[in-house]
């Protein structure tokens, strides 16, 4: 059920890119991470390839390739890519300059998350570069299936970092360089953004699904774009007045929304 939920086509492509306010922050952000003497990139968990895309464009020096377990994301990925699961990657130890994950960690069960930490370091030469959340507040974004009950964190999140969550994330490797970026999203309480979203004023992008049975959350809204100034984990959709009222008034979060670390393999 879980590698269905990222088969849907609705997650990825055009139609899920978010606002330059957001996205383009990040973008910039793992750009500067990549060392310039760095010629070979692999990113894990590439998704629909959107950050490699960038990295493409503003460094069209480096040969770079996508890990993808989700056929329909490696659909949208116009570089080399490979279909494996990130626990399990079939490169040689260190052959490649620089190994990249982006929001892809915080996703990840027990078990995985540990072997995907090994990989990462297991592939890289003398790089990695990772981006998460920063210090998130899962409990915001749970939800409760209203087919059989169960809360979940409707982004799938498994586990939140903060930078000091990060100097012991992978062995023979100590942080080199950490950059905190992105908006300061408007914070709604779970119950206020709970209620506006059953009274259609608040989006939730994408088509979150309960991991227990399946059963897509009805108050989402499915290939919705992010618009102007909109956040990926739900915004106003009263319009540009509405929006404008909600930055002023609601509480912002205290943190850029990314963390994007380098690491150097000691």
């Amino acid at each position: 059920m879980e590698a269905a939920h990222y088969e849907q086509d609705g997650l990825w492509g055009t139609e899920s890119i978010f606002t330059p306010e957001h996205q383009f922050p990040k973008l910039d952000a793992v750009a500067r991470l990549v060392p310039g003497d760095a010629r070979t990139v692999v990113e894990l968990g590439a998704g629909d390839g959107r950050v490699l895309h960038h990295l493409s464009t503003v460094r069209p020096d480096l040969t770079s390739i996508a890990v993808e377990r989700s056929l329909a994301a490696l659909g949208h990925v116009e570089l080399p890519g490979v279909r494996a699961s990130i626990d399990a990657i079939p490169l040689r130890s260190r052959s490649v300059d620089v190994a990249l994950c982006c929001e892809v960690l915080e996703h990840l069960p027990g078990p995985i998350f540990d072997g995907a930490r090994r990989e990462l370091a297991r592939i890289a030469g003398d790089w990695i570069v990772v981006t998460v959340p920063n210090r998130e507040n899962r409990a915001r974004a749970e939800i409760r299936c209203e087919a059989c009950g169960c809360r979940y964190n409707a982004d799938r999140h498994l586990r939140s970092f903060a930078p000091d969550d990060l100097a012991t994330l992978f062995d023979g490797f100590e942080v080199d360089e950490i950059i905190e970026t992105g908006p300061h999203q408007p914070v709604y309480p779970r119950w206020a953004r709970l209620a506006l979203e059953r009274r259609g004023l608040l989006v939730r992008p994408g088509s979150p699904s309960c991991p227990q049975c399946g059963a897509v959350y009805p108050y989402a809204v499915a290939n919705h774009q992010i618009g102007p100034g909109e956040h990926p984990s739900g915004s106003p959709s009263l319009g540009a007045r509405g929006y404008r009222l909600a930055r002023r008034f609601l509480p912002k979060a205290r943190h850029p929304y990314y963390l994007c670390a380098r690491f150097r393999r000691r």
